[in-house]
């Protein structure tokens, strides 16, 4: 795991800027009820739970499942920064998969031409896929399920993610 800067802050137009700050606040939220003990947490559990089943790998549904093999690939993890046209700013703390190019330099793992970024709560929270088995000590792999919120806070579906066992 490493830790790096992508860039010192990302400019947008306001209606994106507002998109993101409902993003990172619900994302944060769920983060939040995930670290509570008790009714809170298990009731946000049942949510993600059932937004996994409704969620299927195919780009035409209503709640889709973006499987991510990230098996031999690093982890980085890297603030974000956004920034709106009147100065305010905005951070979230992010992972991406990353490994050497043949070539030299970084090869950054990606699903359909795009770039997985991870909220790093919510991929610190180790919610094991429940679609996709639960892992056995004699296990080499893991698949952790992450909610994929879009701008608004408009759920999408999840990330599978299927990572080498720690």
């Amino acid at each position: 795991m490493s830790l790096i800067q992508l860039a010192h802050a990302t400019p947008l137009e306001s209606a994106a800027f507002r998109g993101n700050i409902v993003r990172i606040e619900r994302t944060n939220r769920i983060i939040y009820d995930l670290q509570q003990g008790g009714s809170c947490r298990a009731q946000r559990l049942k949510e993600l739970r059932d937004l996994e089943d409704l969620s299927v790998q195919t780009r035409h549904a209503n709640r889709v499942e973006t499987f991510v093999d990230a098996r031999g690939w690093n982890e980085a993890r890297t603030r974000m920064r956004y920034l709106s046209p009147s100065g305010e700013s905005i951070g979230e703390d992010l992972i991406l998969f990353y490994r050497a190019a043949s070539e030299g330099g970084v090869e950054w793992l990606t699903v359909d031409r795009a770039v997985p970024l991870i909220p790093t709560g919510l991929f610190d929270a180790r919610l094991v896929s429940r679609k996709h088995g639960v892992p056995t000590p004699d296990r080499t792999c893991e698949i952790r399920m992450i909610p994929h919120i879009g701008n608004g806070g408009r759920e999408y579906g999840v990330y599978s993610i299927l990572i080498d066992a720690r």
